[in-house]
């Protein structure tokens, strides 16, 4: 008999005598015993199952197995859950310590602060080159993004739109003296070429002038001029008074007395004030005149003054646009300027220094078609000069330099003046050369005597 019969006739005998629970545990046994009959046992493998990681229980001693010679490595860790991370295994090694961090920029020291940079331009002139348009092709192209504030620069109300603590205002050929001090008194830093000049007095206000200013000027100017054969008059304007006035004290502990000042509205308005003062000097037998004013006020004053005196001799002081604009009555021939300016005359006959001529290259492309005068042109150098300054202070006071002891350490090229140098208490161009204007060619040029000493800059 075979062994399945054997089991089958033991299976008939228990059925026979048990009951029907055990009659079903005995169908199952069978089950099982027929397929480990016919299979064999399993074999020894257990099943992996992936559980979430939780904290661990008190371990239970596990029951004895059969040592295995390889033991599974242990499962990696499962990742956080809500960024707590599950204990370590005993056997891992602690995370590399972390690089120490990198030591951060110091500081500006105490009392130095990084300025707003913002421009102040004026929106006169021809559409598409106004002093506004100049200052945002120049500033685009050095990549700064400044705000504009536009308007009158002669209107003291201009003042309210751009100033505030902590601002570098920045403008081309200045601002009016009323809107300079408006500025300075709001917290602002005004630069640009105005009349006033620098001053690096530690107690005194802080405005930046590549200009010459007015005390420097009219100073310069009595050292030159001496002695004067008859009397001598200055001629200025209401705007100026305020920066001209204070500097006469200085102009005569130089040598120089004014035996007649004459201070004249500004613009149109002014007509009838030139008109009075011309006949005033004339009365007075004022045989030489020194303009401290702008060209409109100096061709007006000479076309007036050729029928009640025709043989004045002028003289120019290094003040606002002084020898930018060259376009004067030929009665206006043979009259002289003490100035810092070398433009435009002194690259007329030969080579512009490279940067000027970088500069004006900038805002032709920028500006549309047309030729541009040199009033224009100088606008374009002083905001190349200008932003390419305030980007040089803005870097100082970022390191921690204040900007008085920046400019009381640093010369800087001009594109439009000698070079501008810290001296004592001021800061500015110090070269004045003398200059004669020609009807002949409607233009200033330098004098024959002093053409060696004078080196073009740029």
């Amino acid at each position: 008999m075979t062994v399945l019969g054997r089991i089958a006739g033991w299976i008939r005998d228990a059925i026979s005598a048990v009951t029907p629970g055990q009659r079903w545990t005995s169908a199952l046994s069978l089950a099982i015993a027929t397929a480990v009959v016919s299979f064999g046992l399993p074999p020894l493998q257990q099943p992996v199952v992936q559980r979430p990681a939780t904290t661990p229980a008190a371990p239970i001693a596990a029951p004895p197995t059969v040592a295995d010679p390889s033991p599974p490595a242990p499962p990696a860790p499962s990742p956080p859950l809500f960024g707590t991370t599950p204990p370590r295994p005993a056997t891992q090694q602690p995370p590399p310590a972390p690089p120490p961090p990198t030591a951060p920029a110091p500081p500006p020291e105490p009392g130095v602060t990084v300025p707003t940079l913002v421009l102040l331009a004026s929106s006169e002139g021809t559409p598409g080159r106004t002093d506004a348009d100049i200052a945002r092709a120049i500033a685009a192209d050095r990549g700064m993004d400044a705000e504009v504030v536009t308007g009158e620069l002669h209107d003291a109300a201009v003042c309210d739109r751009a100033a505030g603590r902590d601002r570098l205002v920045v403008s081309s050929l200045g601002v009016a003296p009323a809107v300079r001090d408006c500025l300075i008194a709001s917290g602002a830093v005004p630069l640009g070429y105005d009349v006033s000049g620098t001053s690096l007095e530690r107690d005194g206000p802080l405005a930046i002038s590549t200009a010459q200013g007015v005390v420097s000027a009219l100073v310069d100017l009595a050292t030159w001029l001496g002695s004067s054969d008859g009397p001598i008059g200055l001629v200025s304007t209401q705007e100026l008074e305020v920066a001209v006035a204070p500097a006469l004290g200085a102009v005569e502990e130089a040598g120089l007395r004014f035996d007649r000042t004459a201070y004249v509205a500004d613009g149109p308005e002014g007509e009838p004030d030139v008109s009075s003062a011309v006949l005033e000097f004339a009365s007075a037998g004022i045989a030489t005149v020194v303009f401290a004013a702008p060209v409109e006020v100096q061709r007006s004053w000479t076309l007036k003054a050729g029928l009640v005196a025709p043989m004045t001799r002028y003289v120019v002081a290094d003040v606002t646009d002084a020898v930018l604009d060259e376009t004067y009555p030929p009665t206006f021939d043979g009259a002289e300027v003490r100035t810092v300016l070398r433009f435009p005359w002194s690259t007329r006959d030969g080579e512009e220094p490279t940067t000027r001529a970088r500069c004006r290259e900038v805002w032709e492309a920028a500006a549309p078609p047309g030729v541009p005068d040199p009033l224009e042109t100088a606008r374009a150098l002083a905001w190349c000069q200008h932003l390419d300054l305030a980007t040089a202070l803005r870097a100082a006071a970022t390191a921690g330099t204040a900007i008085r002891e920046y400019l009381a350490e640093t010369s800087v090229p001009s594109l439009l003046t000698s070079d501008l140098i810290p001296s004592d208490t001021t800061w500015g161009p110090t070269e004045p050369v003398t200059l004669r204007w020609s009807a002949a060619c409607a233009c200033w040029s330098q004098h024959r005597t002093e053409t060696a000493d004078i080196a073009v800059v740029g």
